[in-house]
């Protein structure tokens, strides 16, 4: 499954620099699974994680990837979960 991940200018990994990456999964796996697996590419924390659908929206870690009818060819964006406050 295609993930996008977003472009991170301070990201100290180098590892989000707008790429897309291809997950191979079982969809009878939960999308808190889905970012573990995410976690383990990105080094970002599975609780910062928010995962997108053009159709569906959000997507929330209790579900399955089959609960959406997703597919192989289902792209997905990551988005990082900030937290609000002052601004910069």
């Amino acid at each position: 499954m295609p993930v996008a991940l977003p472009s991170v200018p301070d990201d100290k990994t180098g590892k989000l620099k707008g790429q897309t990456e291809k997950l191979t999964v079982p969809l009878s796996q939960t999308v808190g699974e889905f970012k573990e697996a995410l976690q383990a590419l990105t080094g970002l924390a599975a609780g910062k994680i928010n995962l997108k659908h053009s159709q569906w929206g959000l997507l929330k870690d209790h579900l399955s990837l089959a609960h959406y009818n997703l597919d192989g060819n289902s792209e997905l964006q990551l988005l990082i979960r900030e937290r609000g406050g002052r601004k910069k």
